[in-house]
C-alpha cells in the first residue's frame, strides 16, 4: 500500500518558488498493466519523469530543488508536471544532457499513447488489426536517444536504463543491438521481462508489448 504521511517544501532554485513534496511513509508500485517502454496502467505510484515547470516557466530536475522536510507544503500549490504539449520545448530549452534524456524518454512514451489506445480497441475486437509504424517523430527522438546514452553510458547502465535502451532499439527494428544491450544486464537481474524483450527480438516484433504479473508465487508473467 502507497501511504502519505504529510508533504514537506521544496524550493526552485530558479525564483524561490516553494511547492510540496509528499513524504511517503510506504510505497506500492503495483499496477493494473506494464508495458515494455517502461509505461504502467492504473499504477498506485505515478509514471514519473521527473522533471517539473516551475511558475515562472523554468523547466527543472526534481534532483535540482531543495528539500525541507520540517516545512509543511500541505497549503502548497502543485508544481505542474512536463505535459506532452511542453516536452518539445523542454527539449529544445533543456540546461542538461540529464534534462533533454528525462524529456525524451517521456516523449517516446507519450508518443506511443496512440498505439496502447489502438490495442485496447483490438483487444475490443473493434479493431479488424493492428499495425506499429514509427512516425518521423517517433523515429527521430529515439535514435537521438540512443546517441546520448552511448555518450553517456556509465550514468545510464543500471538494470532499469538497460531495458529502456533495449526497447528503444527494439522499436526501431534495431534488434541485435537490443539484444545486446540486454546481455549487459546481470544474470541475477535477468526475469521474465528479458526473457519476453529476448522473444519478441527473435520474433522481430518492433511494436509496444502489454504485459501482467499473475497471481502465485513467484508471480509469473501473462501476456
Amino acid at each position: 500500500m502507497t501511504i502519505c504521511k504529510g508533504f514537506g517544501t521544496m524550493t526552485a532554485p530558479c525564483c524561490g518558488a516553494r511547492y510540496p513534496f509528499p513524504l511517503y511513509d510506504s510505497m506500492n508500485f503495483s499496477a493494473d498493466a506494464h508495458w515494455t517502454d517502461g509505461w504502467n496502467e492504473r499504477s498506485l505510484m505515478p509514471n514519473e519523469d521527473g522533471i517539473r515547470r516551475c511558475k515562472c516557466g523554468q523547466f527543472l530536475m526534481l534532483a535540482q530543488m531543495d528539500y525541507d522536510e520540517s516545512r509543511d507544503g500541505n497549503d502548497l500549490p502543485d508544481m505542474d508536471k512536463v505535459t506532452l504539449q511542453w516536452l518539445p520545448e523542454c527539449i529544445a530549452k533543456a540546461t542538461s544532457v540529464h534534462m533533454e534524456i528525462a524529456a525524451r524518454v517521456s516523449y517516446w512514451k507519450h508518443l506511443n499513447h496512440d498505439y496502447r489506445q489502438r490495442f485496447k480497441l483490438y483487444k475490443q475486437y473493434v479493431l479488424p488489426e493492428l499495425s506499429f509504424e514509427l512516425s518521423s517523430v517517433q523515429r527521430d527522438n529515439p535514435e537521438r536517444l540512443v546517441e546520448l546514452f552511448s555518450q553517456n553510458d556509465a550514468n545510464y547502465s543500471r538494470t532499469f536504463r538497460l531495458l529502456e535502451r533495449a526497447e528503444i532499439h527494439r522499436e526501431l527494428g534495431q534488434f541485435d543491438l537490443a539484444l545486446a544491450m540486454l546481455d549487459r544486464i546481470h544474470p541475477e537481474d535477468r526475469d521474465e521481462v528479458v526473457d519476453l524483450m529476448r522473444r519478441l527480438c527473435v520474433e522481430k516484433q518492433i511494436a509496444p508489448w502489454r504485459y501482467k504479473w499473475g497471481s502465485g508465487s513467484p508471480a509469473k508473467l501473462v501476456c
